[in-house]
C-alpha cells in the first residue's frame, strides 16, 4: 500500500515558492492499495494534480471518501476531470 498526500493545507490553496516544502494544496490523500486500487479521501485542490496523473492509467478502480462537509472539498472535487469518471469502475 502507498499513501500521498496529495494537500495538507487549511481552507485556502497557497501554492508557491513559500509553501514548496509542505506543499500548497488543501487536504487530499491519495491511497494506492496492493491490488492497484485508488482510493482518496477528500477533494481539496490536491485532487487536480492526481486527477491528471490518473488519467495516464485508464481505466482504473476509484473510490472516493469524503471525511467532512467543508465548502473547499466539494469545490475542489470539481478539478477531478470528468473523463476520469467515466473511464473508471
Amino acid at each position: 500500500m502507498e499513501i500521498t498526500f496529495l494537500g495538507v493545507r487549511g481552507s485556502i490553496p497557497a501554492p508557491g515558492p513559500n509553501t514548496v516544502r509542505y506543499g500548497g494544496n488543501t487536504t487530499c490523500v491519495g491511497i494506492r492499495t496492493d491490488d492497484g486500487d485508488v482510493i482518496i479521501i477528500d477533494g481539496g485542490s490536491g485532487i487536480r494534480q492526481h486527477g491528471l496523473d490518473l488519467l495516464a492509467e485508464l481505466p482504473v478502480h476509484c473510490s472516493i471518501f469524503i471525511t467532512h462537509t467543508h465548502w473547499i472539498i466539494f469545490r475542489d472535487c470539481r478539478f477531478l476531470p470528468h473523463c476520469l469518471f467515466q473511464a473508471t469502475k
